[in-house]
């Protein structure tokens, strides 16, 4: 073998181990500087009620700052925009709901994949929603709410967190079960939609237990009923839909996403630190304070889940179940 030859050997050498070594090398390094979670709802709504502890936790774990960015509207489409152009290096990730995939997929030009445009980072869990009532409605039973719903003139009002959110997705679904009829009147987000309901102005709104345990006992509203399959252990006497008679659960999805392509490394230290901060103490308070339950696993699940939903709304919307937003 020539000199020449043994450079050109050496050069290929030394070009395939970078090749290999690179990734592990920068999985190994990361993170070297803050990162960032946005969130697709206003300071105070229910996913930046989690959101923000979630954060600290991961900043703990990952031993660098993990900034919020609250990039609230559209029923979760800004915030997942942003998501999607932001640089594929592990910096940037995403705290989303069931919206990400409803609010995308209603759209006549979709905004972004819900799946292709994003790397899968890992389930945080799932949680109920609570029906909340105005205390101008006179409500006090999910009976009542249903008899009130069918008979009001005009119908009752309900406000969402946005258009093809998961709270307006979910009370469309429970009028469809039920047969009744609302005013829907969305919001920038479950919060702002909560300040409306306390104020008088919508009398329905089926919240998150950020926005809904805390006012348990508030006189301007009241809560109803429960979407999960069973009574929750914070509040034993709040009935579920389901044992009034109706055949309705409902439990919104919590997961983390970031930009398409995220080198694996990365994605792999970001599931393990995402994995191991919701089995510890201090988040599985936050978690059992928001009764959200934890769903720890691996990008794989979550991709399964992202794709599932998107196959689901595509078959709602060929058999009419949805409408395809003008």
């Amino acid at each position: 073998m020539t000199l020449n030859t043994r450079r050109v050997a050496t050069h290929v050498a030394l070009a395939l181990l970078a090749a290999f070594v690179g990734p592990l090398a920068q999985g190994q390094t990361f993170p070297t500087h803050p990162l960032k979670m946005i969130v697709g709802a206003s300071p105070g709504g229910g996913s930046d009620g989690l959101a923000r502890p979630l954060a600290a936790q991961l900043a703990l774990d990952l031993k660098q700052p993990v900034v919020v960015e609250n990039r609230a509207g559209a029923g979760g489409i800004i915030g997942s925009k942003a998501t999607a152009a932001s640089p594929a290096d592990g910096y940037t990730m995403a705290f989303i709901t069931d919206a990400h995939t409803v609010s995308a997929s209603l759209q006549k030009t979709r905004p972004y994949d819900p799946v292709k445009d994003f790397t899968p980072i890992g389930m945080v869990g799932y949680s109920p929603l609570i029906l909340m009532v105005g205390k101008k409605t006179s409500i006090t039973t999910f009976a009542q709410f249903l008899d009130k719903a069918r008979s009001a003139a005009g119908g009752l009002s309900y406000g969402s967190s946005g258009v093809g959110g998961n709270l307006h997705i979910a009370t469309a679904q429970l009028s469809s079960k039920a047969g009744i009829s609302m005013l829907h009147v969305p919001f920038k987000s479950g919060g702002d939609a909560l300040q409306e309901l306390l104020a008088g102005r919508i009398d329905v709104l089926l919240a998150a237990p950020t926005n809904s345990v805390p006012y348990q006992n508030d006189p301007r509203v009241t809560l109803v009923a429960v979407t999960s399959a069973t009574p929750l252990k914070e509040m034993p006497r709040l009935p579920t839909i389901q044992s009034t008679g109706l055949d309705f659960q409902y439990a919104t999805a919590i997961a983390l996403v970031g930009p398409a392509g995220i080198p694996a490394p990365i994605v792999t230290q970001l599931n393990a630190a995402l994995n191991r901060v919701l089995t510890q103490p201090e988040m599985t308070k936050v978690l059992d304070s928001q009764l959200v339950t934890a769903a720890p696993g691996s990008p794989d699940v979550l991709k399964a889940k992202l794709t599932k939903d998107v196959q689901d709304i595509s078959q709602a919307l060929a058999a009419g179940q949805l409408k395809l937003m003008e």
